[in-house]
């Protein structure tokens, strides 16, 4: 049997606001105000920042959060409020904060915290974007992890998450592989040459760097000054070529 009395996570963060609104209230600041963790436990578990209410106070954030710090009752699952380098830091009461958690996590299993948050947004996660012109590697295998595992957290937690792969197979990058493909591939294939396809259209983008810095070097001897990328879009005539 599980306590009624004992608090789910909700009552909580119910419990955790009231104890700081009525004291935000008190002093005319702003109710919506940002909630942030510390970065180090011994400074409190949650805190509230307050350089912001500077302006609204005129007084340093420090003498802020120790006014308002000393105002702020602790109870229940909150075992001290500090004020801590501008900050109104709230410690936890591990073991009361254990006590009440535990059930819920017992009786939800997997679907705790599950559309715990209190306003759903819309949030768009671009990942991993691969660049075309270049092999895959094992860092994209990383970037893929962490976007799925971010988006699926926050869809988890009830917002409206929608996850895009920027595929941007255009641009002058995608010249320079093509033209590259056109006078030095002699129409092989990967298959023909028993490479992956990334790596083909990779060597490519290479090769194509490869000559036209010989071209600039034969420019530079012969007394050009122009600067590379103003040579390659004014009078390189590989970049003539890429960009027509």
């Amino acid at each position: 049997m599980i306590d009624e009395k004992v608090l789910g996570i909700h009552e909580i963060w119910a419990d955790l606001k009231g104890r700081i609104v009525p004291v935000l209230e008190e002093a005319g600041l702003p109710l919506d105000t940002e909630w942030v963790v510390p970065p180090d436990p011994e400074m409190g578990h949650l805190g509230i920042p307050c350089f912001t209410f500077a302006k609204v106070l005129r007084k340093s954030p420090k003498v802020i959060a120790e006014e308002l710090a000393a105002k702020v009752k602790a109870g229940g699952v909150v075992a001290e409020v500090k004020a801590v380098q501008g900050y109104v830091n709230l410690v936890f009461n591990e073991k009361e904060m254990a006590r009440h958690l535990l059930p819920e996590i017992l009786t939800q299993g997997d679907d705790f915290a599950k559309g715990g948050c209190a306003q759903p947004e819309k949030w768009l996660l671009e990942y991993s974007s691969p660049n075309t012109n270049k092999p895959l590697h094992l860092g994209h295998i990383r970037n893929n992890l962490l976007g799925l595992g971010i988006s699926n957290i926050v869809r988890f937690y009830g917002h409206d998450m929608t996850t895009m792969n920027l595929v941007n197979d255009r641009g002058i990058h995608i010249c320079k592989t093509m033209l590259a493909y056109q006078r030095w591939a002699d129409g092989k294939t990967p298959m023909d040459l028993g490479v992956k396809g990334d790596h083909f259209v990779g060597d490519l983008y290479v090769r194509f760097d490869r000559e036209f810095k010989k071209e600039f070097d034969v420019y530079k001897k012969g007394g050009g000054t122009l600067s590379e990328d103003e040579y390659f879009n004014q009078a390189s005539t590989l970049g003539k070529e890429a960009h027509t």
